[in-house]
């Protein structure tokens, strides 16, 4: 493999960009954004810019960590946009803690248990609304958060379930959650406060990920009234529109208030040739390997279930899966079959931790306990032994959201499955499969699937793998 260059010419072109023209950079997978960005602020530094007055937003608090280690310069702020929010709200004595959802299901059943007298339809009612709490509570919440954002933004549209029980649940409770931070923190623009703390304050404002960025986020930053604004990003790994991310809404916003530069890098420093030319497929940027080694990468064929274990006994596996249904049940039969890998899905801290100190089980924890412990037979401290033992492994398994930003050596994609890939196995699957497995290349109602299908393919640095689970049985195909 021929050795990386400090910089290509596209990454200079950005690092070294000169004036007061904002700056919008299109990155592929692996090109070195966040080497960019890095550059880019050293750049600005060795010219004499003032650390103080440059400010870094990023989407997630690792990527936080990852590029105050790179940096080195606590005079620069980093941080995410919701943790500047809460900041600025602490700021103006307006602090609320951030709502812990799980206790909206146990705060709902409290409010509207049925009575003695409660009609049978509403007793009906009452527990298939607890149902559907306890089964997807994710979807929920999420949609009422991309709710509150689209109200916001002017949109019309039907408001989700539970949404009023759930506004009250935050009135009762004096909570906010992640919405209501930003709607909050953008009236909050208007304020003479704002205007004495924070406009005109920095220079120089980076967003990160910036395909992630909802406009109403967008608007908060563009408040700041920033010299120069530099969006660094992949809109083909733009996944994250269930929480109301918009990155073309966030380009003109953006393009509205500034003069903007555009800039790409389209080198991937990752993956093998034959592995990006497979994620080529998926983008409309079009990338090329700096690896051009001739070897195949992608493994079209299914794996079964002897083929994946044999091969996790052999090497680093990271496994991504579209649901944590899915995840939790290879978690689940790994740990059966007592894989050495990193356990975090199935069972969490507390769980470990009431196993340790052999405290009493809730009736969730004694369900789940009841599949696994059978398995080892010895005692419960085998159990937690085998998790400790195996807590810095490099396979295990994840969701394909969460892994974003990463890189493995030998990917294996679940459940996330190319027309071309099902073509090639010989599957053919009815419609409501589609949804759920694959699919449809230019169906618009399909484009955030083929995103999340473009994230995957892109993880893996030497091999590409692909995995089918039955999503009512949980068995591998």
């Amino acid at each position: 493999m021929s050795k990386k260059p400090a910089f290509t010419q596209e990454q200079l072109a950005f690092i070294k960009h000169r004036g007061d023209e904002s700056a919008i950079l299109s990155a592929t997978a692996g090109s070195g954004k966040t080497a960019s960005a890095t550059g880019r602020l050293i750049w600005l530094l060795n010219q004499g810019v003032n650390p103080k007055k440059i400010i870094y937003f990023s989407f997630t608090n690792d990527a936080v960590d990852e590029l105050r280690s790179r940096i080195k310069n606590d005079q620069i702020e980093i941080t995410t946009i919701h943790s500047f929010c809460a900041r600025v709200l602490g700021k103006a004595r307006k602090f609320k803690p951030l709502v812990e959802t799980a206790y909206f299901a146990n705060w709902y059943k409290k409010k509207y248990a049925p009575k003695k007298k409660t009609p049978i339809e509403q007793r009906i009612y009452f527990d298939k609304a607890c149902r559907k709490l306890a089964d997807d509570p994710k979807k929920i919440f999420s949609d009422i958060s991309k709710f509150k954002l689209m109200r916001a933004e002017g949109t019309q549209t039907v408001s989700p379930p539970f949404f009023g029980q759930y506004q009250r649940f935050l009135i009762e409770t004096r909570t906010r959650d992640f919405a209501d931070m930003l709607l909050d923190t953008l009236h909050l623009t208007t304020y003479k406060t704002w205007e004495t703390n924070f406009e005109y304050n920095w220079h120089y404002v980076f967003v990160d990920e910036y395909q992630d960025t909802s406009s109403l986020q967008m608007e908060i930053l563009l408040a700041l009234r920033a010299r120069q604004y530099a969006l660094i990003g992949d809109k083909n790994q733009s996944i994250y529109g269930f929480q109301g991310s918009d990155c073309n809404r966030v380009e003109q916003l953006l393009k509205e208030k500034k003069k903007v530069k555009e800039f790409t890098l389209s080198k991937n420093f990752r993956s093998t040739s034959d592995i990006v030319d497979n994620s080529n497929l998926y983008s409309n940027l079009v990338a090329v390997a700096h690896n051009t080694e001739d070897i195949i990468s992608v493994h079209k064929k299914l794996l079964s279930e002897v083929q994946l274990l044999l091969m996790m006994k052999k090497k680093p596996v990271v496994l991504l899966a579209r649901t944590n249904k899915i995840i939790k049940e290879l978690e689940l039969m790994f740990l059966n079959l007592k894989i050495p890998m990193r356990y975090f899905n199935i069972l969490d801290a507390e769980d470990l931790e009431i196993i340790r100190e052999k405290k009493e089980l809730t009736k969730k924890q004694a369900k789940k306990f009841k599949k696994i412990l059978p398995h080892f037979p010895g005692t419960a401290d085998e159990l937690v032994e085998f998790i400790s033992e195996n807590q810095d492994a490099k396979t295990f398994v994840t969701s394909i959201h969460k892994s974003k930003g990463r890189e493995y050596p030998t990917v294996v994609v679940v459940n996330s499955l190319s027309p071309d890939i099902l073509e090639f196995n010989g599957i053919e699957l009815e419609a409501k499969e589609i949804q759920r497995l694959s699919f449809d290349r230019g169906n618009p109602d399909h484009v955030e699937a083929e995103r999340i299908h473009y994230v995957a393919v892109t993880r893996p640095e030497k091999e590409l793998y692909y995995l089918m689970v039955d999503e009512e049985s949980c068995q591998i195909i």
